[in-house]
């Protein structure tokens, strides 16, 4: 499926299991341009994330061996990998909304996103309970205050949502790629929408730094 991307103009971008070197190692040699590493709780593991996706002298990632030379051809390879990397890290419990800083100070993480469920999943609180909307705030303030890129788990955050209005991500999975089974009625499952009324609009105490929605 990666070596396809070239040829329709797709970023490929895996989830990956962990921060491993090893695990990030065989994402990137096989042509990844971008990580999602979920359940990031700290800091080191956001280093971990992103000196492991890069080259020296911003990274520790080793020469390799894979397909990345094969269906990266058309450029040098080496020499722009490290500025076209993306690297996004997942806060999904209590311990990574109380690191949250300091996760998106970490230099080379680009962007900050919740696993909205597992947040309330793992902290116990409900999606509209008063201590879940303050622990994604603390991560939406984190991401802006270092200048990354804030996103959701899903494109139903993108409207009517605490803070929808500077979702410049969207992880969305396999049931919420945008593709309906034909004539079946199948409906993929969604995570609740919660927040704001529909057309409400947040007001962010900090002004994003980028203009561009990506959504992968």
């Amino acid at each position: 499926m990666i070596a396809a991307c070239p040829k329709v103009g797709a970023a490929p971008m895996v989830r990956m299991p962990d921060a491993f070197e090893s695990s990030i190692q065989k994402a990137t040699d096989i042509g990844a341009l971008g990580i999602i590493v979920p359940t990031v709780d700290d800091a080191l593991e956001a280093r971990d994330a992103a000196r492991y996706s890069r080259y020296p002298p911003y990274g520790r990632r080793s020469a390799g061996g894979g397909q990345y030379g094969q269906i990266w051809s058309g450029l040098n390879y080496r020499q722009t990998i490290n500025d076209n990397m993306l690297v996004t890290v997942m806060i999904e419990t209590l311990e990574g909304v109380a690191m949250a800083d300091e996760i998106a100070a970490t230099h080379g993480v680009d962007v900050i996103i919740l696993g909205n469920n597992d947040l309330s999943s793992f902290s116990g609180w409900a999606q509209n309970d008063p201590r879940y909307q303050d622990a994604i705030i603390k991560v939406h303030d984190a991401a802006l205050k270092y200048g990354k890129f804030y996103g959701n788990a899903g494109d139903q955050y993108l409207h009517g949502y605490t803070v929808s209005d500077d979702t410049r991500m969207v992880q969305n999975g396999p049931a919420c790629d945008g593709w309906k089974p034909s004539g079946r009625g199948a409906k993929p499952d969604e995570e609740p929408v919660i927040g704001l009324a529909p057309g409400a609009r947040a007001t962010a105490p900090v002004t994003p730094s980028r203009d561009t929605k990506p959504c992968w």
